[in-house]
């Protein structure tokens, strides 16, 4: 892109942000923004500087969503990460929703996204062959994908205080799975697809009194007896 040979104009649009293919910009020398200390650096660093701005321009919740996803991207550009931390806690602001690029870091261990805006977990989870570790408590999650039974690797999955009432029926395939948490959801009955959970040994549902089946002593009974009811 060329904007030279413009007299009228005085600095490069901060709109170009928004052309994030951009490999070269030709300017002026004498334009006034971005300063010589942003464009000796180089059209990808004047490019890096003018998205950043325009995302600010779009306001304070913009500017979050560009922010996480530099950490996010950040974090899974280390080929030695093996786990992603997007816990409300750690960001210290909430998300809305799970970006893809999370979802494609196959070799991923275990995700945290713990006390978030989450409604729905995306499709694309589904990707994540090798998690074994799922923590997605506080959320607003009020079902689960289907997709989510691709998870079978899957050995530690907790979902407490969301607004979950049923699993696709789909979850049957998630056999390995020895760690779950259901604590604080909207359960009448335990969902009959974790009578394929046959390795569970820790079960907890604390917290939902409209829970009616299994009945209490056999909840008290033990994970193992959870599942063979279930069966």
């Amino acid at each position: 892109l060329s904007v030279k040979n413009n007299p009228h104009l005085t600095a490069v649009p901060v709109a170009l942000g928004a052309c994030k293919l951009i490999t070269l910009l030709d300017s002026d020398p004498t334009l006034l923004f971005p300063g010589p200390e942003i464009t000796t650096q180089g059209v990808e660093a004047t490019m890096r500087h003018l998205i950043t701005l325009q995302i600010t321009s779009l306001g304070v919740e913009a500017t979050m969503r560009h922010l996480i996803t530099l950490q996010v991207e950040s974090e899974c550009s280390e080929s030695a990460s093996r786990s992603i931390d997007l816990s409300a806690g750690t960001l210290g602001l909430q998300i809305s929703s799970l970006g893809v690029s999370v979802c494609l870091q196959h070799s991923l261990l275990a995700l945290d996204v713990t006390g978030n805006g989450l409604r729905f977990l995306p499709p694309e989870i589904e990707y994540l062959h090798s998690l074994q570790t799922l923590l997605a408590d506080n959320n607003s999650l009020s079902f689960l994908p289907p997709e989510v039974s691709r998870l079978t690797a899957l050995t530690a999955l907790s979902l407490r205080h969301n607004l979950l009432s049923a699993f696709p029926a789909e979850a049957v395939s998630l056999g390995r799975v020895r760690t779950l948490h259901l604590d604080h959801n909207n359960f009448v009955a335990l969902p009959p697809s974790l009578q394929g959970f046959t390795v569970l040994s820790e079960l907890s549902v604390e917290g939902m009194p409209d829970l009616e089946d299994p009945s209490p002593d056999i909840i008290a009974a033990g994970a193992q007896a959870v599942v063979r009811y279930m069966g």
